[in-house]
C-alpha cells in the first residue's frame, strides 16, 4: 500500500519502520505515523459515522490508543491495517453508544419521546456495509470462507484450519490473499490507491 503524505508517498515498508522505531521509544517515530495516517483515519471515520466534529474526535482517540498499545504492536506487521482496526472499533462503540443513549430510561423511570434518528449516518453505514458484503461476496470461495470465519466469526487461525481440513499456513496465506483483494475493492470507497 502506498499514501500520500504532504505530497510524498509512503511505504508500508516506511509506516513499519516508523511504529517499530515509535515502540522503541523514539517520538519522532509518532510524529511521523501521526502525519501519513491521520488523514486517512479521519477520512473513514467521517464516512462511518457521518459527523466531522466526531470523527476528528475518534482520530484523536485512536491514535491515543495507538500509543497505550505501541509495546504490544507485532513487529513487522503491516500498521495501517492495524491503526484503522483500532479506529473502525472505536466507531462501532461509538455508534452504539448514540443508539443506547436514544433508548435510556429518564430520570422517572419512562421511555424518552422517540428521536428522529440521523438518517445520513445510517445511510452511509449501510453503503458501507453493503459495499464490504458486496467485496466479500466477490471472494473465491476458498478466501471467503477464511475472511467470514476470521473476521466476522473472531475465530482463530488454528479453528479455522481445523475447521476447513487445512494447515494453519494455508489458512493465514487464504486470508491474506482474501484481505489483500478486499483492500483493493474497498479502496475505491474511500477514494485511495493501492499498490500490489
Amino acid at each position: 500500500m502506498m499514501l500520500m503524505t504532504a505530497g510524498e508517498p509512503t511505504t508500508d515498508r516506511q509506516l513499519i519502520v516508523w511504529m517499530e522505531c515509535y515502540a522503541d521509544g523514539d517520538q519522532r517515530g509518532f510524529e511521523e505515523l501521526y502525519r501519513a495516517l491521520a488523514p486517512m483515519v479521519f477520512h473513514c471515520l467521517r464516512r462511518w459515522i457521518g459527523n466531522s466534529t466526531q470523527a476528528e474526535d475518534l482520530t484523536q482517540e485512536t491514535f491515543l490508543r495507538v500509543h497505550r498499545a505501541r509495546e504490544r504492536y507485532r513487529r513487522g506487521a503491516p500498521v495501517a491495517p492495524w491503526v484503522l482496526t483500532i479506529a473502525r472499533r472505536l466507531s462501532i462503540d461509538h455508534l452504539r453508544s448514540r443508539g443506547a443513549a436514544r433508548v435510556a430510561i429518564t430520570p422517572n423511570g419512562e421511555l424518552p419521546e422517540t428521536g428522529v434518528r440521523d438518517t445520513r449516518t445510517d445511510e452511509n453505514l449501510q453503503e458501507l456495509v453493503a459495499a464490504v458484503r458486496e467485496a466479500v461476496a466477490q471472494l473465491p470461495d476458498a478466501q471467503r470462507k477464511v475472511v467470514a470465519l476470521h473476521k466476522l466469526e473472531s475465530q482463530p487461525m488454528t479453528d479455522i484450519a481445523k475447521a476447513l481440513g487445512i494447515t494453519e499456513q494455508a489458512a493465514r496465506l487464504k486470508a491474506h490473499r482474501g484481505y489483500k483483494k478486499l483492500r483493493v475493492k474497498l479502496a475505491r470507497l474511500t477514494g485511495r490507491s493501492t499498490n500490489g
